[in-house]
């Protein structure tokens, strides 16, 4: 099927495929382990580079910062030292867990 136009939106570990054409989650994908990724824990995410037929999307959320690290104000808190790697466009989509060499 033709997912243009779809968006893959994450937040803290957890990620969907919206469409903003009729206002709606279409797809949920499974939680990202290792505590929050993004704002306002500071993580990193891309898009890997389309390859082929551009029908494969790779995402890599790499960082963050450790569970109640925000809200207990802990600005010296370690990073995570993971990243997780998921093709979006796969049929059943897994997150692929790989460590960094420092958070």
């Amino acid at each position: 099927p033709d997912d243009g136009g779809n968006l893959f939106v994450f937040a803290n570990s957890r990620a969907v495929k919206y469409d903003h054409r009729i206002n709606a989650v279409v797809k949920e994908y499974p939680p990202l382990d290792g505590g929050p990724r993004n704002y306002p824990s500071g993580g990193s995410s891309a898009m890997l580079a389309i390859q082929g037929d551009f029908a494969t999307a790779e995402i890599l959320i790499c960082g963050g910062a450790q569970s109640g690290a925000f809200t207990a104000r802990a600005t010296d808190a370690p990073a995570h030292g993971t990243c997780g790697r998921i093709v979006a466009t796969a049929a059943d989509p897994v997150w692929v867990t790989e460590e960094m060499p420092f958070g």
